[in-house]
Parts: structure tokens; sequence; C-alpha cells
């Protein structure tokens, strides 16, 4: 989960996604409902996990969890998961945008 979780509902948390600017908390999330997860073992002072290069991609639903894959923060800008998640669980109700959309 993001640092940033004091700041979820703040008028600069409700703008739209950008990338330049990071208004948003978390990208892939707000757009896909695709989390991501630094992999650590080691927490900072506050409780958050360190933060590291490897991410998890993760999407949760009420009785289950997919692993989509592993990548890092150049991967909110690759077409990858989504593709994963497309290819793999097709019929999970994961992805509720058209075929067209991910086309883009």
């Amino acid at each position: 989960m993001s640092t940033r979780i004091g700041v979820l509902d703040t008028p600069a948390a409700r703008r739209p996604p950008t990338i330049k600017g990071r208004h948003e908390v978390d990208l892939m999330l707000n757009a896909w409902g695709v989390h991501h997860m630094h992999l650590a073992t080691a927490l900072t002072r506050k409780g958050h996990v360190r933060r590291t290069k490897q991410l998890l991609f993760v999407v949760f639903h009420p009785e289950d969890a997919y692993l989509v894959d592993i990548g890092d923060h150049n991967s909110f800008h690759q077409r990858r998961v989504l593709e994963v998640i497309a290819r793999t669980w097709p019929d999970a109700g994961i992805l509720l945008r058209s075929d067209s959309e991910l086309r883009k």
C-alpha cells in the first residue's frame, strides 16, 4: 500500500491520475484495480515495508488473490500486467474493460 495512505481522501487525490503531477496515490490501482507491493521483509520506523525495486502486482477479490507478475515501477506504463491478467484469468471478472480498450 502506498506510504501516502494518509492523504487518500484529499482534493489532490481526487484529481484524475497523471504521470507527471503524481496527484494520484496509485495509478494502476486507480485505473485497473491492480495493487503493487514492494517485496521486502524490513520495515521502516513508521511501519511501512521498505521500498524495493521489485514489485509484486496482485489483484484481490473477496475470496481470491491473483498474483499477476513481478516487475518494477516502469511496469506501470507497460501493458504486460494487463495482458497477463486477460490471458491467465479471462473469466474471473478482473478486467472489466473491453478488448478494444486494452488494445489502445
